[in-house]
């Protein structure tokens, strides 16, 4: 029995290795593209292998958002934009809305246009998980979220003022670190035959000596 946990045990590492040196990762990148006129167009660039269902960002420098109505899945009665929603600091809130759970906004691979932020200047865009400094809380659990609701995390860089190029593009992207679907294949494959082994030695080992 300890060797079969040790196979199985060595077996789990070196599927597991890969997944800590060498796993997959992708962006999603969010970024307002500004014209050097009173309007910033908004785009989420999803390089993920699943598609999205809402954004949640904080915005500086800016005074509405009209909202891409035409954009599949989206709900505008569950999109909102709200100027400075939070004491002591310059941020509004931004929160884009598919229209029911199951449904996407940024379909995998794809670039979607949100809407247009009226600014006066470069528009700053903040994630969601930039902390509040009063509460030492996040203003949202995320930046974005897949079509169920759960939140997606990963680090976070930020695209400077000076690296916006011409015309100006400001925003950050997430690296969202992905399983290789073969490898998650091989670890269910490898955990059923544990369990069934582990079944099979227990049942024959209780069969031995026992009394009548």
């Amino acid at each position: 029995m300890r060797k079969t946990r040790r196979a199985a045990a060595s077996c789990l590492a070196l599927l597991l290795g890969p997944w800590s040196t060498a796993s997959a990762a992708s962006t999603v990148s969010i970024y307002a593209q500004y014209d050097r006129g009173t309007h910033a167009d908004l785009y989420v660039q999803n390089s993920l292998s699943i598609p999205l269902g809402a954004v949640t960002i904080l915005v500086e420098n800016a005074t509405g958002f009209a909202l891409n109505t035409s954009l599949p899945g989206v709900s505008a009665p569950d999109s909102v934009y709200v100027s400075r929603p939070l004491d002591g600091v310059d941020w509004d809130a931004l929160i884009v809305n598919n229209t029911a759970l199951g449904v996407t906004l940024v379909p995998a691979g794809a670039t979607a246009f949100l809407g247009t932020l009226s600014v006066a200047f470069p528009p700053t865009l903040l994630p969601g998980e930039t902390i509040y400094p009063p509460t030492g809380d996040v203003a949202f659990l995320a930046s974005i979220y897949d079509v169920n609701g759960a939140p997606i995390n990963g680090p976070i860089e930020r695209v400077r003022l000076g690296d916006c190029g011409s015309p100006y593009a400001c925003g950050f992207y997430l690296t969202v670190p992905e399983l290789d679907p073969s490898a998650v294949v091989a670890l269910v494959a490898l955990a059923l035959a544990v369990q069934l082994r582990g079944g099979k030695m227990r049942r024959k080992s209780g069969s031995v000596g026992a009394p009548t």
